[in-house]
């Protein structure tokens, strides 16, 4: 039997990524995880307290596997939602740094136990974060807004309830969201980058690339509004089969070079398979990362000099680690982080004349130590 605890998730109104005519309840895979702690599965529920889900340990785990092994492998760490959304579809976007993707129960349940496919499609996504595919500028601020919300319910939580939240009150504004967000949709040449970079993040988080050809063939039917947004095509498919027999030959090329070098006694070669990537390493004026971005202000409580962030890094963020809030103008702010919780951070500002300069949006950075 199946213990189960009821996570509290806010109905979110007018953010429609996948459908014009529907609204839909957002959950944080992090927050979901650190909710269920002991128990053997998860009631997904919006804010009438109506169950959308039950999901298992099993299923939970799956998708932490999946999404630490793809973001590990990728070199970013977008925040994974779930969305209530009846369309099978996944979606991935930037908002000033911060990557995010959204992936809907719909599209989950037809996947089943299939963690190969999974990781295909939460892989193409990554990928196209990676590679910069699309225009995300005209959701930035609704991608703020949102993950101001799910901060909020992680938070809330920490204190055992909404009703127990002496700092709830700061955040109530973030629920009155405005604006769209509005599905991206990808060129062909597009697809079939991402579809080769997504492959190299799942099999080398040891995942079985087939998976992404049960995706195509199998497990979504055509008429789905995932292949609206990514359109499929059988040169499509023939080209992750081309893919899938390169990495297959270079791993095998690998292991013969390592068993050489073994036979030798030498070190192996190093080679570096990401020259072609786009990276971060350099400061840009666009919705991308910044060098040393450790995470995307959210809210700004200029009575108690408090800010909440989401972390756009895998490692976590240590109470007091001095960090530097970016402006719209290009000013640095002092900031010192307070606490943290599944993925989001308080921090209290600690450089002066800011008030004025700081708003939600702006980029957290981490410079180096005092």
């Amino acid at each position: 039997m199946i213990r189960c605890f009821f996570v509290i998730a806010f109905l979110i109104l007018g953010f429609l990524p996948f459908s014009a005519n529907a609204d839909a309840t957002y959950w944080d895979l992090n927050t979901l995880t650190t909710q269920m702690g002991s128990y053997d599965g998860i009631r997904l529920t919006d804010k009438s307290g109506s169950v959308k889900a039950l999901l298992t340990r099993t299923q939970v785990d799956a998708l932490n596997k999946v999404h630490k092994g793809v973001s590990n492998q990728s070199g970013i760490y977008p925040k994974f939602l779930i969305s209530s959304s009846p369309e099978q579809n996944a979606y991935a976007t930037w908002s000033n740094g911060q990557g995010l993707i959204i992936i809907t129960l719909t599209l989950l349940s037809n996947l089943k136990d299939d963690q190969d496919a999974l990781a295909a499609i939460v892989g193409h996504e990554v990928a196209h974060l990676k590679l910069r595919h699309g225009d995300s500028s005209t959701t930035a601020n609704v991608i703020v807004d949102l993950l101001a919300t799910i901060a909020m319910v992680a938070i809330d939580s920490q204190f055992g309830g909404r009703q127990y939240n002496p700092y709830h009150g700061v955040h109530d504004s973030l629920l009155q969201m405005s604006g769209s967000l509005f599905k991206a949709s990808y060129s062909r040449s597009q697809e079939i980058e991402a579809d080769a970079e997504g492959l190299k993040y799942m099999y080398r988080s040891g995942f079985n690339t087939t998976g992404a050809i049960r995706v195509h063939q199998e497990i979504i039917p055509s008429q789905a509004s995932f292949f609206s947004t990514h359109p499929s095509s059988q040169d499509r498919i023939e080209n992750l089969r081309k893919v899938i027999a390169n990495l297959n030959g270079a791993s095998r090329m690998e292991e013969n070079k390592i068993q050489l070098a073994r036979n030798q006694e030498v070190s192996p070669i190093a080679t570096n398979e990401n020259t072609n990537m786009k990276t971060f390493s350099k400061a840009n004026k666009d919705n991308y990362p910044d060098e040393g971005q450790v995470g995307l202000l959210l809210n700004f409580n200029a009575k108690y000099d408090y800010i909440t962030f989401s972390s756009t890094i895998s490692s976590e963020l240590s109470k007091g680690m001095p960090l530097k809030i970016k402006t719209e103008s290009g000013e640095m702010i002092d900031a010192e982080v307070s606490k943290g919780v599944d993925g989001y951070y308080s921090a209290i500002i600690t450089g002066a004349n800011h008030n004025a300069l700081i708003e939600k949006g702006n980029r957290v950075l981490f410079l180096g130590s005092k």
